[in-house]
């Protein structure tokens, strides 16, 4: 570059031009780079608040009506153990339809093919329950 015959000012501004360009630009990029991972994480509070909480809230429920399943297998004539067995039953049933209800469209497009195939294989089996529990052969309630 020629900057014979140019005011100091000029000469100055010329010199700094390339870096205050380069700055800007990264902290454009840097600005769009965090808002797009800041959406990310808001829907995925939103997934978590609508699918995955409840999950683990059916998921411990059916368990707890594993176990309370077990001990009225231990003890078929108590009612204590009869009448919790029922509560937990129903329990379970509420976790699940909760988790049925919070899947949409709109939901299901946010997650990614993984998270999915997760929430469809819990749902699956989650439609086998009705027919496990209407075994009746081994519980008698």
């Amino acid at each position: 570059m020629r900057f014979r015959g140019k005011s100091i000012r000029r000469k100055i501004v010329a010199l700094l031009l390339v870096p205050l360009i380069s700055v800007t630009a990264l902290s454009a990029l840097s600005g769009a780079l965090t808002g797009r991972e800041a959406l990310d994480l808001r829907h995925l509070k939103n997934a978590v608040a609508r699918v995955g909480d409840p999950v683990q809230r059916a998921a411990a429920a059916v368990q707890q009506e594993r176990f309370d399943t077990l001990i009225h297998l231990a003890a078929p004539h108590d009612a204590d153990t009869a009448r919790q067995l029922r509560a937990d039953r129903s329990a379970t049933d509420h976790a699940v339809s909760a988790v049925r209800k919070g899947d949409s469209p709109a939901l299901r497009r946010s997650l990614d093919g993984t998270a999915r195939g997760h929430l469809d294989a819990f749902l699956a089996a989650t439609r086998k329950l009705p027919g496990v529990k209407s075994d009746r052969s081994h519980v008698v309630l």
